[in-house]
């Protein structure tokens, strides 16, 4: 079996040899880019990749692959024609960010409430300027899309912050520490009571745009935006107009429709946005290292015949 590592990310040593100690019969490669890899990929059972590295072309010359691990979360660029209809098993890394994203909500959401965008703006003048500040013991939390990201924003919330947590998820059943569940359709009523919003929702053809101008007329006056999923998901420019108008208070970003974000997008000289260059699923851990001890965890399962633990449901799209 030859397991492919096509990425420009080098992964560490500690994570091959989990890998080859997993699978010790595997012929283990590793590549920048497929056309250095060609060879490879042609025997290739599994490959471990970033759509950017593992084009259309790419899939084409692989005609032993079994199995391909994405190291991005959102897999839609993966779900063409040409990869479904092969029958290639797809995974994620799903779990892998969980800790880094969540971290990254709470820190835009902190930094908003306590005021501290204000006070490093007033710093950089010298001036000594008190701006409102709140709490969030006591408020709600709204997450579109109860994934493992959204879960442990839910946890976090429900116990750090002792806040009430209501979400929206596909097939609405009892979770933890949530308080009350949304079908997707019912949207708007979650938003509706909701002091915090975060996108947590994958990258679908059923997502794009799902965060529109209804949804944010929807929200209350004082909400407070977060989106660290995937910039399609909201229009930007109903965002845009209902921070300039009112709609909403504000809003931490760390994903866009194009990005980078463009120099002469009106998001970056708003005062009450929270910009961050899509960093929310960074750690001192490699990227590289958190994804592919995921793919890890996947491959005893492969190599037993079982289900693998983060496989994607192609027809929904995570």
């Amino acid at each position: 079996m030859k397991i492919l590592i096509l990425t420009k990310m080098k992964p560490g040593d500690d994570v091959i040899k989990e890998m080859q100690g997993i699978a010790p019969n595997a012929e283990i490669v590793q590549a920048e880019d497929w056309l250095s890899a060609k060879a490879d990929i042609a025997e290739a059972e599994i490959v471990i990749t970033t759509r950017d590295a593992f084009p259309a072309a790419a899939v084409k010359e692989a005609k032993n692959l079994k199995w391909v691990h994405s190291l991005m979360v959102g897999v839609e660029s993966f779900l063409y024609p040409d990869f479904t209809q092969r029958g290639i098993i797809l995974t994620n890394p799903r779990g892998a960010a969980d800790v880094g994203v969540s971290e990254h909500v709470f820190a835009m959401i902190l930094a908003w409430t306590r005021g501290m965008n204000s006070s490093i703006l007033s710093q950089k003048k010298r001036a000594w300027e008190r701006v409102p500040v709140t709490h969030l013991k006591g408020k709600t939390m709204g997450i579109i899309g109860l994934g493992s990201i959204g879960k442990e924003i839910a946890r976090k919330a429900k116990h750090a912050f002792k806040m009430s947590v209501v979400a929206t998820k596909r097939n609405p059943s009892q979770e933890e520490n949530v308080d009350q569940l949304f079908s997707s359709d019912q949207m708007e009523e979650m938003l509706k009571v909701s002091d915090f919003v975060v996108v947590c929702a994958a990258m679908t053809d059923e997502t794009r745009g799902l965060v529109n101008e209804v949804a944010f007329r929807s929200m209350k006056p004082e909400a407070f935006f977060v989106n660290i999923a995937r910039g399609a998901i909201v229009d930007e420019a109903a965002l845009i107009e209902a921070l300039q108008n009112g709609w909403i208070s504000g809003a931490g970003l760390d994903v866009f429709e194009t990005e980078p974000l463009p120099e002469e997008s009106p998001l970056w000289g708003m005062e009450n946005v929270i910009i961050s260059p899509h960093i929310a699923g960074l750690s001192g851990k490699s990227l590289a290292d958190l994804r592919i001890g995921v793919f890890n965890e996947n491959l005893k399962a492969y190599l037993q015949g079982m289900k693998l633990p983060t496989e994607v449901d192609k027809k929904v799209g995570y």
